[in-house]
């Protein structure tokens, strides 16, 4: 998957599209420096995913993974 600049495009404009966001959160103490973040997507704003709806001031995201198929089996606990 690749990051999509949010100046190009941005969600499907569905009720809590969650996504993968790059950019800035203006709540956190490190708000100067870029993180990647669980977010939702609605109202044509992007939120950091959690208890508080947060603007978050991202400038790339991409959607999440599907789910892993049914054939996938979960990794083997290694036996020391």
């Amino acid at each position: 998957m690749k990051w999509i600049n949010v100046k190009d495009e941005l969600p499907q404009p569905s009720y809590g599209t969650r996504i993968l966001a790059y950019g800035i959160s203006p709540r956190c103490s490190c708000a100067s420096h870029p993180q990647i973040e669980f977010c939702r997507y609605s109202d044509e704003k992007i939120f950091e995913f959690g208890e508080y709806d947060c603007p978050f001031e991202a400038t790339h995201w991409m959607p999440l993974p599907g789910a892993p198929s049914a054939s996938q089996s979960p990794p083997q606990e290694r036996k020391e």
